[in-house]
């Protein structure tokens, strides 16, 4: 019923905090994608989310338009293989660009004043800040002193701080005092939901709309293009996705519909034809379920779901044999060959020998293939190959100073919660091992979302309290004379 007593700014605030608002905005992500119309919804996603800002004393209905963002963006305006590239910085879609990150700015910058977020960097302790701080400085000074630095290097330097510091600490103290880590871990899991069937609808989309991409029975993973990349940028994602959707599977009240879900994006990544994501999404699939099975609640939901499931494979299986066989025969083909990784982590090692301190930056590693875009760099397929080839020794410092003091956390206060978002965290870094994942900025936005959580579920009771006793500063009675 409507009540009176309630204002306009908190309905908007429960709208924004509540289920509705990321199910709108994913919903609005995928039918900018399948439409082509992303230059009309983009702006209303954009706009709505500046709303949040002023309304909402949390952060969190940041958190699905930023990390669906990439995959709002139709492939006939993508930067790879796309007849027009500069679509998006071009007549009066700059201009409507640039209106739009002016509002972003000033709405942004009104949600830290007005929650105390600069209140709280000043009183309160950051954690991973040190190790954050130093490796953002690596990352502007990548290529410094070298040969081949360009202007470039420096500004995507500057985005990787935004994807890893930036994101991470706007996060971190920007969720609300009163929302608990549970809190956020469901709602986390309910955003991944979402955006797992945003992926998925978009693959399916890809491959019932995209000529020859199945030809004699064989798909050709050189046609699975979505979310400005390959089928390995797709699956990456997708693998990203798996443990979150177990989580809620644990928490929800419809494990059911989560399970599905959790099953139907591994399905998906195994359907990007990406090696990597078949090999770590099956990885994290079984690891996932495993860990459910044994540990914590709903084990014998999870224990009869595994029995459905591999009926269900084996049946499949058995019927469609041939079919699937033939569909993923790229597999086969390939098998565990390197193709030309090798080459290009030689090539990486050389030119780390070139400048050993900062690296060659990232502009700095040669060209090759056929797919490229002016601002996103080629790399070495291979997190240390690529550290060592763009940032030299000092990048490989830092990074693995920032990567020691990550894994530590997962071992303090170990739960459920912590160990599925490790869990995502873990499928980006193992497939970065193969690929560039973890210098692309949209994964690493939900990677350090899922890092902001961990920290706070973390350091929870301890943190808040000392965050309580400096921000609030308490008044004390004094004694009165002669009382004892």
């Amino acid at each position: 019923m409507f009540d009176p007593a309630i204002t306009m700014k908190e309905r908007l605030a429960s709208f924004f905090m509540g289920r509705v608002y990321p199910l709108l905005v994913c919903l609005l992500a995928a039918l900018g994608f399948i439409l082509g119309t992303e230059v009309y919804f983009i702006p209303v996603i954009v706009i709505l989310a500046c709303l949040s800002f002023w309304v909402c004393n949390s952060i969190k209905p940041l958190a699905v338009p930023l990390c669906t963002f990439i995959y709002s963006l139709s492939n006939g305006n993508s930067l790879f293989g796309s007849e027009n590239p500069d679509f998006y910085i071009s007549g009066w879609r700059l201009v409507a660009m640039i209106i739009l990150g002016v509002v972003v700015a000033v709405s942004l910058g009104a949600f830290m004043v007005r929650n105390g977020f600069f209140s709280k960097l000043r009183h309160m302790r950051t954690p991973l800040l040190a190790p954050l701080l130093l490796l953002s400085v690596t990352f502007l000074l990548n290529g410094v002193g070298s040969d081949t630095w360009v202007v470039t290097d420096l500004l995507y330097g500057f985005f990787q701080v935004i994807s890893f510091l930036f994101v991470f600490v706007l996060f971190y103290h920007g969720f609300s005092d009163d929302e608990t880590p549970e809190q956020l871990g469901k709602y986390f899991a309910y955003m991944s939901m979402l955006m797992s069937l945003v992926l998925i609808a978009e693959l399916i989309f890809v491959y019932a709309t995209t000529p020859d991409i199945i030809v004699d029975g064989v798909i050709n993973r050189n046609l699975i293009v979505f979310g400005w990349g390959v089928c390995n940028n797709a699956g990456v994602y997708l693998a990203m996705l798996i443990p979150m959707n177990f989580y809620g599977a644990y928490t929800s009240r419809c494990p059911a519909w989560y399970f599905t879900v959790a099953t139907a994006t591994y399905v998906a990544s195994v359907f990007t034809v990406s090696r990597n994501a078949l090999v770590f999404g099956t990885f994290i699939y079984v690891l996932s379920l495993v860990t459910l099975c044994v540990f914590g609640k709903r084990r014998s939901f999870f224990r009869t779901c595994v029995g459905i499931l591999v009926l269900t494979a084996v049946v499949i299986g058995t019927v469609y044999y041939d079919v699937l066989s033939t569909a993923l025969e790229d597999y086969y083909n390939r098998g565990l060959e390197g193709g030309d990784r090798y080459e290009v982590w030689l090539d990486g090692l050389k030119n780390f020998l070139k400048a050993p301190l900062f690296g060659t930056g990232f502009h700095g590693f040669p060209e090759f293939g056929s797919q490229k875009a002016d601002f996103i760099p080629q790399m070495a397929h291979n997190t240390v190959v690529q550290l060592l080839s763009g940032m030299g020794i000092a990048g490989l410092l830092a990074y693995s100073y920032y990567r020691i003091r990550t894994v530590v956390l997962f071992f303090r206060r170990p739960s459920i919660m912590k160990t599925m978002l490790g869990y995502a965290a873990l499928v980006l870094l193992l497939e970065s091992l193969l690929d560039n994942f973890i210098f692309h900025i949209h994964p690493v936005f939900y990677y350090s979302i899922a890092m902001a959580i961990v920290v706070r579920a973390t350091d929870s009771e301890r943190l808040w309290r000392q965050k309580k006793l400096k921000i609030s500063k308490p008044t004390h009675k004094r004694k009165r004379s002669g009382q004892n």
